[in-house]
């Protein structure tokens, strides 16, 4: 009977720690800045891409996006991104072989107030391509664009400005 007790009150601790963190993440993510949550998208993004994640990169992303330097619009650059984690592949660890990283430092995030909530970013995410052991630069990548709030959260809604002319091309 002790050893029954025991094992339900450890259940019981447990799932009371659970509810906890969960709860406690929960208001954090409540009290962060406009700014923070944007920065925390950037980052979730990123993440998604290193993990080859497409639905999961494109839930940053309004339904009717656009990259208005290309007129790529939010379709066309999920079939890019498909394409790239399947074409981009280490012929030696056969793994993907982009990697992109948020560097340290901050980036340009001005919120306007009204409704809908809007923001205009400027971010640099540094993409290196795997190249046997070693990781290679490959992309400076400077981003400027709008984001607004949504229903599911802030998404971009258009790049304005990504240097794609800077991007390291295979064979070069």
């Amino acid at each position: 009977m002790a050893f029954q007790v025991t094992k339900t009150r450890v259940a019981g601790a447990l799932t009371l720690g659970i509810l906890l963190w969960i709860g406690g993440r929960a208001v954090l993510r409540a009290m962060e800045s406009d700014q923070d949550k944007i920065r925390r998208l950037c980052q979730e993004m990123v993440d998604a891409f290193n993990e080859q994640r497409t639905s999961r990169f494109m839930a940053g992303l309004d339904e009717n996006f656009l990259d208005v330097q290309s007129g790529v619009r939010r379709e066309e650059l999920r079939e890019a991104l498909v394409y790239t984690f399947f074409q981009e592949i280490d012929q030696q660890s056969k793994k993907f072989a982009l990697r992109a990283d948020l560097p340290e430092v901050p980036f340009d995030v001005v919120v306007t107030e009204g409704e809908p909530k809007t923001a205009k970013a400027s971010i640099s995410a540094n993409i290196s391509r795997l190249q046997g052991d070693k990781p290679q630069a490959w992309w400076d990548a400077r981003i400027s664009g709008e984001l607004a709030k949504t229903e599911k959260g802030w998404q971009w809604t258009r790049t304005t400005s990504v240097n794609h002319s800077d991007r390291k091309r295979k064979g070069r």
